[in-house]
């Protein structure tokens, strides 16, 4: 009887100690983003430190965040039974392939043709590539309905400044190419990731994890050919342009390849807390479709019930007719 009273008062204390951890938790997501641009600044930060987890925090409002975490995973069989035994096998080869003792050796080995035939073949083709891409950003930017007159201008210049890297950037380079494999390898090892069931089984907080080192691979291969999503990152100012109400626009001064880039987002206050318009929008639209996809099965399951009666109604009265 003592030892399970202990227990239970074990249990009362951790109980006590989660929940104010997650009141101190709820209370400094409030106070990063109690202002607009607070709020942009503490996404930038998230960011820069590569915590994902955080960053839905600050980006999504605490009821969207709960549901994220109680639906990872939740169309995991479903999942798992389009996945094909090809599908499998060919995963693991590649991820042995990129895991082996040996990988980064043999990886650069086998990357040598594809080097080769850049020098030949790659960068005569480049500017045509680079301008296919320009094009097709270009149109889905001018068709985005979504967006101002002004986003859209803002967005072409950032495609502009990445453009001009791409077709400037020699591809080919021997040592550059020895590095990003050495980076992909080391990015797959620290996955750690043997299978694709293996993938689709992770936790939520594996998963993050895993985005984390993800994101931080493509960061060092984006480096090496001199793109720094750091520098882009440090070098952002941000401040607010109007509020009214709830409603905000937040500024966003920062630099791509030495070109400066400015870009105003639609911030909305729910809670005490500000968010990105686009993430709030989005967040009630799958609400309203959850609401709607509920209440339409009911109606569904009713509507053969409530006609039943109308026809039995009917016969009678045919029948008195013809009496």
């Amino acid at each position: 009887m003592r030892k399970l009273s202990v227990r239970l008062l074990v249990m009362l204390l951790a109980a006590l100690a989660l929940a104010a951890c997650h009141k101190n938790k709820q209370e400094q997501l409030t106070a990063e983003s109690s202002t607009p641009q607070a709020a942009v600044q503490s996404l930038i930060q998230d960011l820069k430190a590569v915590d994902i987890d955080q960053l839905a925090q600050h980006a999504m409002p605490p009821a969207a965040y709960k549901q994220l975490r109680a639906d990872w995973g939740k169309d995991r069989d479903k999942a798992l039974a389009r996945i094909t035994d090809a599908d499998r096998a060919r995963f693991k080869k590649q991820m042995q392939e990129f895991t082996e003792p040996d990988a980064k050796k043999k990886l650069f080995a086998k990357l040598q043709p594809a080097l080769k035939n850049w020098e030949t073949k790659g960068k005569q083709r480049l500017p045509m590539m680079v301008g296919i891409f320009r094009i097709m950003a270009g149109t889905k930017i001018t068709q985005a309905k979504n967006m101002t007159a002004e986003q859209k201008s803002q967005a072409r210049g950032v495609l502009d400044a990445l453009s001009t890297w791409a077709q400037n950037t020699d591809w080919g380079d021997q040592a550059k190419a020895k590095q990003a494999v050495g980076i992909v390898v080391d990015t797959a090892r620290a996955l750690d990731l043997k299978s694709l069931d293996q993938a689709y089984s992770l936790t939520y907080e594996q998963a993050m994890q895993r985005y984390a080192t993800a994101w931080k691979g493509a960061e060092q291969l984006l480096e090496i050919y001199g793109l720094s999503v750091n520098t882009i990152l440090d070098s952002a100012k941000v401040k607010t342009l109007e509020q009214k109400g709830d409603t905000a626009t937040v500024e966003v001064d920062y630099t791509i390849l030495g070109k400066p880039m400015t870009s105003n987002l639609e911030m909305v206050r729910k809670d005490k807390r500000w968010y990105l318009d686009d993430v709030v929008k989005s967040w009630q639209k799958r609400q309203a479709k959850l609401a709607h996809a509920g209440s339409a099965a009911p109606a569904a399951s009713v509507a053969p019930a409530a006609s039943a009666p109308a026809t039995a109604a009917s016969v009678p009265a045919t029948g008195a007719t013809t009496h």
